[in-house]
């Protein structure tokens, strides 16, 4: 056996240890609080048979995997980490195409991977209930839940979240220094996301919401920028600010829903809550709102995202747009609106009010940006904007909207992102002054931009086009729930329709620093500076094309997507206009 080859296989058998000896610590730690034979047994097969659970720990073992793995293997770390980044979306795609369906047939039904395929079913969307529902006790002294599930509003962000992070994964590859560590945090960034949006106890979701956090403080602190200290800082100080608001309104809940429970659905609708002092109800409000708020972001709160994205390393800030804003937007609909529908209606005027106010001022300083990668970052804030007013339409077109907008701003702002990346990683400057005529020098890589780029104006037949514009029709058609408000001398219908009108207006101004931005970099003279650049990568490739493909097929036929998440923004609709 030649030298090379024994190499090859002692560097396999040490990997296969290593994932036994996870697999091991992972079992102790899964059986904590069981005594018999059975039960441990019980514990490990439960844990792993349910899918949200094994996607959501799968990045986590792959961090700890990556500790036992020589520091100076970079292409082995990356190897690792893709492979552990990529398990939840081949699980979670699976249970929206149905492939463990087919799978299941293979197996007898009484054996192990028989009775695991008949848990990941194909994902049914429905008006109640969760698909793949966990519930083990975990902290007995304060009746803290491990409940997990998904429905209509979770799993397309959990897909989501999965699809970008193998992307992201994919460009990290350029990382050059640190790459264990950087893996390592990437891994446990990723557990965490897909945790915010599974979790459905509130213990467990502040606990996720907060894994989420460390790691990026320290993937922007030490792999960013020139200020990325100051970015990393600003970053976690005002999430920080607003988690710790977040944990007030959770114990707030817990002592006055007179349920003894955390568990998310039993707390939507407690009698404790509902008949609590207006001043209670309002720092309940007020906590989860603050915190939200600063995570979309949504104006005032924005000042953080600027510095964050233009100081992160590229792959950080595709996460960061396309994920971690999604934190925020998505507690909107899992916790303020089920939760305090009334507070939700009666606020909406004010909420609406800083949501346009996002729209037009994130337009009109994304059109003046000399930074290209800025421009991007703030034209975030303005896009944030428009879901946070789906939303406070109250109406099943707005939270449609709303929704897809989340996904719609995660693929095209994502793969604006890369793409600025990619320009930077040739030219080492983000300058528009200094770019022009790049479609002559990168073709291939011109295609991509302007793809995102249109999606990112909302051009039909792009899947920006879809979000933007049920959440305009949603929000002026939503006088079934505003018609007895007024707010500051206007009747609620008509103030909605102002805001439609105000959203509109955004939307041509996106498309005037979109395309602004389009004329000074891509077209015009071949830059003489810039003859000669290599086009895209392999590894850049099969970063962007992905997305592009995404962006058109689900522009020009959105259903697959809609029919996740339209059943529950239905009865979330529904359940406020019962109340009013």
């Amino acid at each position: 056996m030649s030298e090379a080859r024994r190499n090859l296989l002692s560097e396999i058998l040490r990997q296969a240890v290593t994932v036994i000896i996870v697999l091991g610590v992972l079992f102790v730690l899964a059986a904590i609080g069981h005594t018999s034979e059975d039960q441990l047994i019980g514990a490990f097969t439960n844990f792993f048979r349910n899918p949200v659970n094994l996607s959501i720990f799968a990045p986590i073992l792959g961090a700890v995997t990556l500790m036992f793995i020589n520091h100076r293997k970079h292409g082995t770390l990356r190897g690792w980490a893709l492979v552990f980044t990529a398990i939840p979306l081949v699980i979670t795609a699976g249970l929206w195409l149905g492939w463990w369906d087919v799978l299941g047939r293979l197996f007898s039904p009484t054996s192990f991977l028989g009775e695991t395929m008949r848990v990941w079913m194909r994902f049914v969307p429905s008006f109640e209930g969760f698909n793949y529902f966990l519930d083990r006790n975990w902290i007995d002294i304060l009746n803290v839940h491990y409940i997990v599930g998904l429905d209509g509003l979770s799993f397309p962000l959990f897909l989501m979240t999965a699809f970008i992070s193998v992307l992201a994964c994919i460009a990290s590859f350029g990382i050059k220094e640190r790459v264990k560590e950087y893996f390592i945090l990437y891994l446990l960034l990723v557990g965490g996301m897909l945790g915010v949006f599974a979790a459905l106890d509130y213990f467990l979701f502040y606990v996720f919401w907060e894994v989420s956090l460390v790691p990026m403080y320290f993937l922007i602190g030490i792999w960013g920028g020139p200020r990325r200290m100051y970015a990393a800082i600003k970053f976690f100080l005002f999430t920080l600010f607003g988690s710790v608001f977040m944990l007030v309104a959770i114990i707030t809940m817990f002592l006055f829903a007179g349920v003894g429970t955390f568990s998310m659905i039993e707390l939507a609708d407690a009698p404790g809550i509902a008949s609590a002092m207006v001043g209670y109800r309002l720092l309940m409000f007020g906590g989860f709102f603050l915190a939200f708020s600063i995570k979309v972001p949504l104006f005032p709160f924005h000042t953080w995202l600027p510095d964050a994205h233009v100081e992160a390393p590229t792959p950080i800030s595709v996460i960061l747009a396309g994920i971690l804003l999604k934190m925020g937007s998505y507690g909107y609909m899992r916790v303020l609106y089920p939760t305090f529908p009334d507070l939700g209606y009666w606020l909406g005027a004010f909420i609406g009010l800083l949501a346009v106010v996002s729209i037009i001022y994130g337009a009109m300083v994304a059109m003046v940006q000399p930074d290209l990668k800025k421009l991007v970052a703030y034209s975030s804030v303005s896009h944030m904007g428009f879901i946070i007013l789906g939303i406070v339409s109250m109406n099943p077109d707005g939270f449609n909207g709303a929704i897809l907008q989340m996904i719609a701003h995660g693929l095209g702002t994502g793969a604006l992102f890369l793409l600025v990346g990619v320009i930077y990683d040739r030219t080492h400057t983000r300058m528009i002054k200094d770019l022009g005529g790049l479609m002559i020098t990168m073709p291939r890589f011109a295609f991509v931009m302007y793809i995102a780029a249109l999606s990112s104006l909302g051009l039909p037949s792009l899947i920006g086009f879809w979000g933007e514009f049920l959440i305009i029709k949603g929000t002026f058609a939503s006088n079934a729930v505003w018609q007895q408000v007024i707010a500051w001398g206007v009747q609620g219908d008509a103030l909605m329709r102002i805001y439609a009108v105000i959203a509109a207006i955004g939307i041509v101004l996106t498309a005037g620093y979109i395309l602004w931005m389009v004329e000074r970099v891509m077209l015009g003279r071949e830059h003489p500076r810039w003859k000669g650049l290599p086009d895209m990568i392999a590894r850049e490739y099969w970063a962007l094309v992905p997305i592009a493909v995404f962006i058109v097929f689900f522009g020009l036929y959105p259903r697959p997507l809609m029919r996740m998440f339209e059943f529950f923004s239905g009865a979330l609709a529904e359940k406020v206009l019962i109340m009013f």
